[in-house]
């Protein structure tokens, strides 16, 4: 039988599931930067699609750290659930114990959206209810008993072709060489400017601009886009285009950034 925990707003709903803690057929693994899910750097929260089919596994292996606390928004919404009990506070990450043995504890999350939310009486407020977003804080501690503090933001129900997400130090990361841009002529830089770009209803573009604006700080993080470039300025001025509503490919086209480009930027 599962075992519910229910906090207050941003309470804990954890339950005991085989189902949630081996999901069906793992897809594509995802890594983002540990100092990016910080926030280090004014970093943007990171954005985690939450699969309807596949639910969501979120894993602090690779930073050596445990899990101590996990607060979701709406816990009415989000099961919740470990791969071991919680570190408790004051307990390092993989610290020795006296005995020589290694302390273990919790290293992954695994997220799973119910079909239906809860009833918990929680009293949300209707916007709280009504979006598809949800924050995630992740507290964990590492070995030498200091604590972090990871923010995300869950999108619910989103199709996505991963189901893993790696919280990754950034040194662990893949280097990868800075993207050039060629030279546009005068007459191609500046043609097509009045045409009216094509438009996606507005959550759409919501998520879309948020999700490129992660993606684009990430990318900065690498350096895989350098500041202050004319590649910089493009990418930024297409950040804005998607801000106001316009797709992809419309905004890659109106500010003159191949599609090549803003792959790589978003893989």
């Amino acid at each position: 039988m599962n075992r519910l925990l229910v906090g207050s707003l941003s309470g804990i709903l954890i339950a005991s599931s085989t189902a949630i803690a081996n999901p069906v057929h793992a897809m594509a693994f995802r890594q983002i930067s540990a100092s990016m899910s910080q926030g280090i750097g004014g970093s943007a929260v990171p954005t985690l699609d939450v699969s309807p089919t596949w639910g969501l596994t979120l894993s602090f292996i690779k930073t050596g750290e445990l899990i101590q606390q996990v607060r979701v928004g709406d816990p009415s919404r989000v099961v919740v659930d470990f791969d071991s009990p919680l570190a408790p506070v004051g307990q390092s990450g993989n610290a020795p114990t006296s005995q020589g043995r290694t302390t273990s504890g919790a290293t992954i999350v695994y997220l799973r959206q119910l079909s239906e939310p809860l009833d918990l009486g929680l009293r949300l407020p209707k916007d709280a209810r009504n979006t598809r977003q949800v924050p995630l804080t992740v507290v964990t501690v590492d070995r030498a008993n200091q604590r972090k503090l990871y923010q995300f933001r869950l999108l619910l129900g989103s199709k996505t072709d991963y189901s893993t997400v790696e919280v990754v130090p950034d040194a662990q990361l893949p280097q990868r060489q800075p993207l050039k841009l060629l030279p546009v002529s005068n007459s191609s830089r500046t043609s097509g400017a009045s045409k009216p770009l094509p438009s996606t209803s507005t959550a759409a573009s919501g998520d879309l601009a948020q999700r490129f604006e992660q993606a684009l700080a990430q990318a900065q993080a690498q350096q895989l886009v350098v500041p202050n470039t004319p590649l910089a300025a493009r990418l930024q001025g297409m950040l804005k285009l998607l801000k106001q509503g316009a797709t992809l490919d419309a905004a890659a086209q109106q500010v003159k950034v191949p599609m090549q480009v803003v792959n790589q930027i978003l893989n």
